[in-house]
């Protein structure tokens, strides 16, 4: 049901779980608890490039709502992660925020709450808002966000501090953007695959897209804007 929701939608939601926790958990699908945390990941994108501190609370909210009997666990810290630091991001209190937000949880979500994901510099953040304007002006948009621990290993062979993964659609196509700390950045190599890839590196921060409905070649006119976005 909620994956046909906008993000107003979503967030008028929110607002009904506030009021009534119970009522609204307990008609939830598994597919519907799924949709919240790609909301979740959205949200935080957006309270980075607004500026707006609701966005970080509609968030955590859509995550109180998961029941995680029928959520891997797992799935719930690269999403609470990059909530956190989008709420240190915008100068938004963290603190206050997630202890309203675990309020509203079942008692094993909010453990989740609880934890403090790895270190993200501005910087990195920065640079990944910069590198959804370039591929939004695209015509691309963010389906999913979230902190990944590590680049994939079947594309890089590198080893990153810190990685911001987005999920971009554009109709049929789609992109994951990997925008990641790497020491030495300018001298990874991809490793060699068939389907449409573009890296760009600058210093120590560099992007992976990885495409479907595209080719690399037309992934090129992405380059000198990443790289661009990467310097600012």
């Amino acid at each position: 049901m909620l994956e046909s929701y906008g993000d107003d939608e979503l967030r008028r939601l929110c607002e009904r779980f506030r009021a009534r926790p119970a009522g609204v958990r307990n008609a939830l699908t598994t597919d519907d608890l799924y949709a919240l945390l790609a909301f979740a990941g959205r949200a935080a994108v957006a309270a980075m490039r607004e500026g707006d501190a609701a966005a970080i609370d509609d968030g955590l909210t859509a995550v109180a709502m998961i029941d995680d009997e029928r959520l891997d666990p797992g799935d719930l810290d690269p999403v609470l992660g990059l909530l956190r630091h989008a709420a240190a991001f915008i100068g938004a209190g963290a603190g206050a925020l997630f202890a309203e937000g675990a309020r509203q949880a079942t008692r094993s979500v909010a453990r989740a709450f609880q934890r403090q994901p790895p270190p993200a510099s501005r910087e990195l953040l920065r640079a990944a808002l910069e590198i959804d304007a370039v591929l939004e002006r695209d015509g691309y948009r963010v389906e999913e966000a979230k902190l990944a621990p590590s680049l994939p290993e079947a594309w890089l062979d590198a080893r990153a501090a810190n990685v911001v993964t987005m999920h971009l659609r554009n109709g049929e196509r789609m992109l994951i953007a990997y925008v990641a700390d790497v020491v030495g950045a300018h001298s990874v190599r991809p490793i060699e695959h068939d389907a449409a890839s573009l890296l760009v590196a600058r210093q120590n921060v560099l992007c992976l897209l990885i495409a479907r409905g595209e080719t690399a070649a037309s992934l090129q006119r992405f380059s000198e804007p990443v790289r661009d976005a990467l310097a600012t």
